[in-house]
């Protein structure tokens, strides 16, 4: 997988109207035509449906280790110290395991950084990487890691007061809407009724 920088790509408020408009058009769809379910299981079921969870660091589970790489120096401030575009490097990597949907490393909070690490994403975990590049010594990496870790906590916690409005008031959005449905079903029998 590739290195990604996170946190900038679409705006978390654009998914989450993207997601309240689903809300609204599967719950009249639902609230239109009968169902074996009770009211109550169904607005638990769409709820289910609809949710988001935002990643949750688990930090205890941190595990790191060094490899040897070949990286593009040309961007780095060690350039001058290398008379080819890519170099054979070690490498420290932390891997960093999370719960909830990775897709939110992707998406921009209300408020962000402009300059936010960069890691390989996958399902539950990602990767911060550190090239040993100049010098540097443990206390450097550490430092590094210790301020993106930082950044991405501060983003996480964004996006977790975002998030949680949306799912504050996703159970009465759901009622609401089904309430809609079934009173267009209800509209349009009263329609054919006086005909």
């Amino acid at each position: 997988m590739s290195k990604e920088s996170l946190f900038l790509g679409a705006f978390l408020s654009d998914m989450l109207d993207r997601q309240r408009r689903a809300v609204i058009n599967e719950a009249r769809e639902v609230g239109s035509v009968s169902t074996n379910l009770t009211r109550e299981n169904l607005i638990i079921k769409l709820t289910h449906q609809f949710r988001l969870d935002p990643p949750i660091l688990d930090e205890s589970k941190i595990s790191k280790n060094m490899v040897e790489e070949t990286i593009d120096v040309r961007g780095t401030a060690h350039s001058f110290l290398y008379d080819q575009t890519h170099a054979r490097v070690n490498v420290v990597k932390y891997r960093v395991p999370f719960t909830g949907e990775s897709i939110f490393f992707s998406l921009r909070p209300s408020t962000y950084s402009m300059a936010p690490p960069n890691a390989e994403v996958y399902e539950s975990y990602f990767i911060l990487s550190y090239p040993i590049l100049g010098g540097k010594q443990p206390a450097d990496i550490k430092q590094e890691f210790d301020r993106d870790m930082d950044t991405i906590r501060v983003s996480l916690t964004r996006q977790h007061a975002d998030v949680k409005p949306f799912m504050d008031g996703l159970p009465s959005l759901i009622e609401s809407e089904l309430d809609k449905g079934n009173k267009n079903v209800i509209d349009k029998q009263k329609f054919l009724d006086d005909l």
